[in-house]
């Protein structure tokens, strides 16, 4: 599809639906038309049949492709999809039928994390592989004893093998447990961490976008059109922060501080939080254990992705976002990971975009030591030094 045609058609399709639904050239009261016009009104109504299906393939494709495969010819192409649905007046709908699907993308990521049967999982996993294990190694154990007994070593009785095989079964389940835990955990962050930059590619390329002929800007005319329901918790959270030291009531966000991504996170931090709190009552609170127990590998992980996700804003800081990147003043909220300081930057959790020292201080806090305070969470290579020292004997942070 050559876009520049595709925002001509765009262009003209609306100049004549506009003029189509005036009045005046509507049928009369007894039916009256005017014969020119219904010529012209099927043959208008199919080109902007025909625009609205090439620019909704377009944005879809544009708006779930993978971040690694985002380059500046696909924020350009979304940019001029963006100006199609400008020029059809349906800016905002397109725009917030994309951040509610990568908010779907972002729940069902954590659906699959944090999920009784997702736990059960983890766990028959581990069980079985390290069962195996057990007994690879038990037989690998007693044949390296008899050949240094000369084959002349006692036959030990079942009981006393039983329980061998059990001692070395639970260091292995203990050691493959935490990896499951690691793998999952990653996976859930890796659905977050591409929902979170799709979000974010389209509020940089909104943000900078103008209309070439009424100079609107595309992220303003979205901040003008309401907040859709699916929202709605994140926004009275930000209008609370908002008010919280304003001179002048206000029942809306303020255009200042209006910002897809912080929407969106916040939106996507109150749903886990939900999913969390319903996970620890399951069962009476049967599964509270099992929920502490997956907060180290999701901690990592969860400052990884932070890390990752500032990076990328970082990079795409250009002059010509400095101005909406800069509004937005909110304090910063409580960390959805219980204390993390790169959670809590108000950069995700806070609203706005006061890109500043929070952010800074949390990535030095994890990144900045040769020893980070999160390393013992990560999943040991050597299974010997995992085995040995227990879950905090990792103080490499491989």
């Amino acid at each position: 599809v050559d876009l520049r045609d595709l925002t001509r058609a765009a262009a003209s399709a609306a100049a004549m639906e506009e003029l189509l639904s005036h009045p005046s050239l509507r049928p009369g009261d007894d039916g009256e038309t005017i014969d020119a016009v219904e010529r012209l009104r099927p043959e208008a109504e199919d080109i902007a049949r025909r625009v609205r299906k090439a620019a909704a393939g377009l944005m879809d494709e544009l708006t779930t492709q993978d971040r690694q495969h985002t380059t500046a010819s696909s924020l350009s192409r979304l940019g001029a999809t963006l100006q199609v649905y400008f020029h059809l007046g349906e800016l905002p709908d397109a725009v917030w039928e994309s951040v509610t699907a990568a908010l779907k993308s972002a729940e069902k990521a954590s659906g699959q994390l944090f999920h009784p049967g997702a736990l059960k999982k983890m766990k028959e996993s581990a069980e079985k592989e390290a069962r195996g294990l057990a007994e690879a190694e038990l037989a690998k154990i007693e044949a390296e004893e008899k050949k240094k007994s000369g084959g002349s070593a006692s036959t030990k009785d079942s009981r006393h093998r039983k329980k061998r095989q059990e001692s070395i079964y639970q260091r292995l389940y203990l050691r493959k447990l935490r990896e499951r835990r690691a793998e999952a955990a990653a996976r859930w962050t890796e659905g977050v961490s591409d929902a979170s930059g799709r979000v974010w590619n389209l509020h940089r390329v909104l943000s900078r976008r103008n209309d070439p002929v009424s100079r609107r800007n595309f992220l303003e005319v979205v901040a003008e059109h309401p907040v859709p329901s699916g929202f709605g918790d994140a926004e009275s959270r930000l209008v609370d922060l908002q008010n919280r030291d304003a001179d002048v009531w206000s029942e809306g966000l303020s255009r200042g501080n209006f910002s897809l991504f912080t929407l969106f996170w916040n939106q996507m931090s109150i749903g886990l939080g939900g999913r969390v709190q319903r996970l620890l009552n399951y069962d009476g609170g049967s599964l509270g254990p099992d929920v502490a127990a997956l907060y180290p590998a999701v901690r990592s992980s969860s400052l990884g992705m932070v890390t990752e996700i500032y990076d990328t804003m970082q990079m795409g800081l250009a002059g010509g976002d400095d101005g909406v990147l800069a509004g937005g003043g909110y304090g910063g909220g409580a960390g959805v990971m219980g204390g993390s300081a790169g959670l809590e930057d108000s950069v995700f959790l806070g609203g706005g975009f006061g890109l500043g020292d929070g952010a800074d201080e949390a990535a030095g806090a994890f990144g900045g030591s040769s020893t980070a305070a999160d390393a013992w969470t990560h999943v040991a290579d050597d299974s010997s030094a995992a085995d040995q020292h227990g879950p905090r004997g990792n103080s490499t942070g491989a």
